[in-house]
């Protein structure tokens, strides 16, 4: 599923109402995607963005990020090759920008993905948030502090090593993408090596 359905203004009063619990927000974020509804969530989340209590932005990026690794399959009708795990780590970008403070955004992002175990959203998102050359010639201020990204990516080098020796990394959908990203992150050596003990 994922693609069909529609989420109602009583689910979003019931995500808002679930305060900072992320294992509620996580039951009915399940829930939600469970049904269907993954895009119509996402699409009504943005929507109404301007409206999610600050304090539910943090454990809202945590839970979103708990259930990254298992997203439903879905088409984002709109974006050119987008799927679930995209659309979430934008997501999370549109939920960060509300926090106004750059360091406190950025502390939050680590903080989210640093109590989550999951492997997908995290990566995705420290990818999306990454500046590229020429953004980084750009004057405007990155989302997320760089040196933040970079701790992240440090945080997040033994999870995903790990995920790669207990084979669990070959169950996610986005296991090249994670690939390419453990090689920029960790060097083509070191990727080779386990690939030639993997794959034996």
């Amino acid at each position: 599923g994922g693609e069909h359905g529609d989420v109602t203004a009583a689910f979003m009063a019931k995500l808002f109402n679930a305060g900072n619990e992320r294992d509620k927000l996580r039951g009915l974020l399940e829930e939600a995607f469970n049904a269907g509804t993954f895009v119509s969530f996402m699409e009504r989340l943005r929507a109404v963005r301007e409206d999610v209590p600050a304090t539910l932005i943090e454990p809202l990026i945590g839970a979103l990020f708990d259930l990254s690794d298992a997203l439903p399959r879905v088409k984002i009708i709109g974006f050119s090759s987008s799927d679930a795990e995209r659309e979430l780590a934008r997501m999370v970008v549109v939920l960060l920008r509300r926090i106004e403070d750059r360091s406190e955004r950025s502390a939050a992002l680590r903080r989210a993905a640093l109590s989550s175990p999951a492997i997908t959203g995290p990566v995705w998102c420290v990818s999306l948030l990454q500046p590229n050359k020429d953004e980084r010639e750009i004057t405007s201020e990155p989302v997320v502090q760089p040196e933040v990204l970079k701790q992240m990516r440090e945080d997040l080098l033994p999870r995903i090593w790990e995920a790669a020796r207990n084979g669990g990394l070959w169950r996610l959908r986005t296991v090249v993408g994670i690939i390419y990203r453990l090689r920029d992150w960790a060097g083509i050596a070191a990727v080779r090596e386990w690939l030639a003990k993997a794959l034996q």
